[in-house]
C-alpha cells in the first residue's frame, strides 16, 4: 500500500481490502493473538490503530474504529452476533464451505457439517449454535423456503443485515 500516512487512510484501506472481503479471513482474524497489519512504509499492529481519546470524537475515525473494532476480540468472547456481523460483505467462491469457516469460532464440530450435504450445513449449524438472535428470522438475507420448518433460516450470514442480541433456542423442538 503505497504511501499510506494517515490513520483515517490506513483503516480505509483495511476495511476496503480484499482481505476484509473474504469468507475465510474471518476465521484468521479471530484466532489470531495479534493482528499487524503491512504498509508500504511500515507495519502497523492493530491496537495502534484504534483512536483513542478526541479522535473518537472525529466523526469519520470513529466510524472507520467501529468497523475494525470487533477485530480485537478474541478467545470465545463472541457470539453468533459478532460473527454475523464480522461476515457482512464477504464473500467466497463456495457458499457450502459459509458454515465449514466459521463453526469452530462457535464451538460447532465441523466434521458433523462436512459430512451434511450443502443445503443441510445451514439448519444444521444454527441447531448447533442453539442460542440465537431472535430477530434472525427478520433479515432481508434469502431464506430456505423449501425446507419446511427452516424456512426462516438465512441461506447465508455473509449478507448486509444485523441481528441483535435479543436470543431465543433454536432446535427441532422449536419448528415441530
Amino acid at each position: 500500500m503505497l504511501g499510506v500516512h494517515t490513520a483515517e487512510e490506513k483503516l480505509l484501506r483495511i476495511i476496503s481490502s480484499s482481505w476484509m472481503q473474504r469468507l475465510w479471513s474471518v476465521q484468521e482474524t479471530l484466532l489470531a493473538r495479534r493482528l499487524v497489519f503491512e504498509f508500504a512504509d511500515d507495519l502497523m499492529p492493530l491496537e495502534d490503530l484504534i483512536p483513542t481519546g478526541k479522535d473518537l470524537l472525529d466523526p469519520l475515525m470513529a466510524h472507520l474504529a467501529s468497523e475494525v473494532f470487533w477485530l480485537t476480540k478474541h478467545g470465545s468472547d463472541f457470539g453468533i452476533g459478532d460473527i454475523v456481523k464480522a461476515l457482512r460483505w464477504r464473500t467466497t467462491s463456495r457458499a457450502s464451505d459459509e458454515t465449514l469457516a466459521i463453526s469452530g469460532l462457535l464451538n460447532v464440530d465441523a466434521m458433523e457439517l462436512v459430512n451434511l450435504p450443502a443445503e443441510l450445513r445451514m439448519p444444521t449449524f444454527l441447531m448447533r449454535v442453539r442460542n440465537l438472535p431472535s430477530n434472525i428470522i427478520f433479515t432481508s438475507s434469502p431464506k430456505l423456503t423449501d425446507m419446511p420448518g427452516f424456512r426462516w433460516v438465512p441461506r447465508t450470514l455473509m449478507y448486509p443485515s444485523s441481528v441483535k442480541d435479543l436470543h431465543g433456542t433454536c432446535g427441532l423442538e422449536s419448528v415441530l
